[in-house]
């Protein structure tokens, strides 16, 4: 294979009109008047081959005898395309760089692939990408490009100002894909808002709170907690009064968490992140001093009996939790709320969920803290003959994020309401050869959907993944038992009945943080760390007394020569040779 030493330079994308005059680059290259004059979702008049690296993070989630590539939603990629695409390899989204390495070792990269961005500069240096500007100008629909180059789909998008779209492109998604002045990926969107905390709170505990504070229960809305100290003291409320209130004779143990970060959070500390500082260097959030406070804080819950310090070791499922009635509040995610929890609740008389966004110490709604919204990077192969397919099922796909009646989002919104599929409906769009997430859909599908419940939205003109979820909330309506219908019905429930408060957003997208798969470092020195970090943060939470500053100092000193240092030296030279020079 050739290799050639290029400087790589990650340039912010201009305004749109600057792709027709950049330079193409000596890489798969080809003049703009050379290409087809092919629609933004063409149909090949041929059966063209493509072979694909297939993203899989649910190996388990296809119905019968359906597996990767060979399942419903590619046959229907199979026929919008006239393609015969077939998988070359699959894998996780942490696993997936393992695959691409091997192609790229064997020179038999799939035609086209996701890879993390570490992969994604082996591969240009390795020159077995195809340049994909050309191909970016002629065939990217104008939705398309809105979502790279605007990163909204914002339907006022034709009605912003100049400055307007200029402010709104200093952070392009595009900018990371670039090599020199040529666009070599594309990046893999995650919805902005698909993990940002909510609490669900017992219904019937607040109004048990409400009638002995107030004399009225209706009134448990202002029990509501408006910060994370406010969320703290109704847990205590529950773990001492419910019992007496309610009759209640079974361990109560009023917090639970799907997300271990989210019990640090309450206190302010962010656990377990690689971030960059204002220069650019890398930390581990881990070490930062606010964690202390946050160990200690979590220390002081499971002392009091608030939190069970057993769910930090052993294996345990939110369901089993909440199904023995000792659950009263629960933090999990927008676009998985209570996930794990799912019917279970219906076991408990009398049991409900109130739900609300999570709220910081100080009063503020709680930002998405998670991996950031840039995923992986697909590629195309040099040796792909036709790199604009990658083009054609991305256009496909965003066009439903617009139209209801966009023929591929609509076919798919039909399949995963088939009754036959009633059992993975939910997993079937990461079936696909592509997978990608338009930011801010999350948003405003949630208010198509709560318009059309309320009869003011126009549920004919919906983007069809909002129609998805109207047709499961409106199935349950009038159908509310699990066991008769088709829908899963607690989670459409909290998902659009409760007034998103994603609004209060300004839909800007989150960059900071690592979001490649694992590095070299990381794979040599994760299994230690991770045993060590766990091992002492179980030890930190059940001390009997508060953890001191000298313990949290030689954690961290340890946890850095166990391999914590090594990460962070790998990812300031990586990011210094490529991200910063000649910046």
């Amino acid at each position: 294979m050739k290799k050639k030493a290029l400087s790589l330079l990650l340039l912010p994308v201009m305004a749109s009109g600057c792709f027709a005059g950049c330079a193409l680059g000596d890489r798969g290259g080809a003049d703009l008047g050379e290409l087809p004059d092919y629609g933004y979702f063409h149909r090949y008049d041929e059966t063209v081959k493509l072979s694909i690296g297939q993203l899989v993070d649910k190996q388990n989630s296809y119905f019968g005898d359906e597996y990767v590539g060979m399942n419903a939603v590619y046959d229907l990629w199979n026929e919008t395309l006239n393609a015969d695409l077939r998988v070359k390899f699959s894998g996780s989204s942490t696993d997936i760089s393992t695959s691409v390495k091997n192609n790229m070792y064997d020179d038999d990269l799939p035609d086209i692939t996701p890879c993390s961005e570490v992969m994604l500069d082996e591969l240009y240096e390795q020159e077995m990408l195809r340049d994909l500007t050309p191909y970016y100008e002629k065939y990217a629909s104008p939705h398309l490009r809105q979502i790279l180059e605007y990163n909204t789909i914002d339907p006022t998008f034709d009605s912003w100002t100049a400055e307007e779209k200029e402010s709104r492109k200093v952070q392009n998604v595009l900018a990371s894909s670039y090599k020199g002045e040529s666009l070599y990926a594309i990046p893999m969107l995650i919805d902005a808002y698909s993990y940002l905390p909510y609490v669900y709170i017992r219904t019937d505990w607040l109004k048990a709170l409400a009638q002995k504070d107030f004399n009225d229960e209706s009134r448990f809305k202002e029990l509501m907690p408006k910060s994370s100290t406010e969320l703290i003291e109704l847990a205590y409320r529950f773990k001492n009064e419910i019992k007496d209130l309610t009759g209640y004779r079974n361990s109560v143990y009023p917090l639970y968490v799907n997300e271990e970060n989210f019990l640090y959070q309450l206190f302010g500390a962010t656990h377990a992140y690689y971030e960059q500082d204002d220069n650019g260097d890398w930390y581990y959030t881990t070490h930062r001093p606010e964690m202390l406070t946050a160990l200690n804080g979590v220390r002081q819950l499971i002392a009091d009996g608030i939190y069970d310090a057993r769910y930090f070791s052993e294996t345990s499922n939110a369901s089993q939790v909440v199904k023995n009635g000792g659950c009263g509040i629960y933090i999990g995610r927008f676009w998985q709320p209570l996930q794990e929890i799912n019917d279970t609740v219906m076991s408990i008389e009398g049991a409900d969920w109130e739900v609300d966004v999570l709220y910081d110490a100080q009063g503020e709604i709680m930002r998405p803290y998670s991996r950031p919204n840039i995923q992986l990077y697909y590629v195309v192969s040099d040796k792909c003959k036709h790199p604009e397919a990658l083009f054609f099922m991305l256009n496909h796909i965003v066009e439903g994020c617009f139209d209801i009646n966009a023929p591929y989002s609509k076919a798919l919104s039909e399949l995963m309401l088939d009754p036959k599929y009633a059992s993975c409906s939910g997993d079937m769009w990461e079936w696909a050869p592509i997978v990608f997430d338009a930011p801010d859909k999350n948003f405003y599908s949630s208010r198509e959907v709560l318009a059309a419940l309320d009869g003011e939205g126009d549920k004919e003109g919906m983007m069809a993944s909002s129609y998805f979820v109207y047709n499961c909330i409106d199935g349950w309506r009038k159908n509310p038992n699990p066991k008769t219908n088709n829908y899963n019905w607690i989670y459409n429930k909290i998902y659009a009945e409760v007034e998103p408060i994603v609004k209060k957003y300004d839909g800007r997208i989150n960059y900071g943080g690592y979001h490649g798969t694992a590095t070299e470092q990381m794979v040599a020195k994760a299994a230690t760390i991770s045993n060590y970090q766990q091992t002492t943060m179980l030890q930190f939470m059940t001390k009997s007394t508060p953890i001191t500053q000298s313990e949290f100092d030689d954690f961290i000193t340890r946890h850095r020569n166990l391999g914590i240092k090594a990460i962070l030296d790998e990812l300031d030279t990586y990011y210094r040779d490529t991200w910063k020079k000649n910046a």
